[in-house]
């Protein structure tokens, strides 16, 4: 279970499985616009999608297309390094959690 804080709201939001990671992207993606005092329209038009769709990227829908979040971090400053999920430590961690979880034969 993951523990995210609505910084807009002040709102535990409590959540679990594969779209957890979604939606703690999209909070921090919400969290980094207002640090930068843009609005949801400036940073869609800057992205060169619509205002709803980056409301779907903070609430973490799982249907917005990847290249869409990349877009509005891009637009954020924050892309640089996001594809840098190569990591030998985090690999093998992953790889025995999987291990872990797979089902005694």
């Amino acid at each position: 279970m993951i523990v995210v804080m609505d910084i807009t709201t002040e709102n535990e939001i409590h959540i679990s499985s594969a779209g957890s990671e979604l939606k703690l992207l999209g909070s921090r993606i919400r969290e980094a616009r207002l640090c930068r005092n843009l609005t949801q329209a400036l940073v869609a038009e800057s992205a060169g999608v619509g205002r709803q769709t980056v409301i779907r990227i903070e609430d973490g829908e799982e249907g917005v297309a990847i290249g869409t979040y990349a877009a509005v971090l891009n637009v954020l400053g924050i892309l640089n390094g996001w594809g840098d999920i190569a990591d030998p430590e985090g690999d093998r961690l992953a790889r025995a959690q999987l291990r872990s979880r797979a089902a005694p034969r």
